[in-house]
């Protein structure tokens, strides 16, 4: 590795280092997306799965 570092002076722009924040676009954008969503489910289907996620936590 030590070899790739010092060889390829773009190789720390490569590593991932865990400390990156990513922002897939603003609040609202997310909220609408995920509301668009959820109301493309059947209501039946929401609610069957709803019922079920209940029934799950008794």
């Amino acid at each position: 590795m030590l070899e790739t570092v010092n060889g390829d002076p773009d190789f720390m722009n490569t590593v991932i280092t865990g400390d990156e924040s990513w922002v897939y676009g603003t609040r609202e954008e997310i909220m609408q997306n995920a509301t668009d969503h959820l109301r493309a489910i059947p209501k039946e289907d929401f609610q069957r799965c709803f019922q079920q996620w209940q029934k799950r936590w008794e």
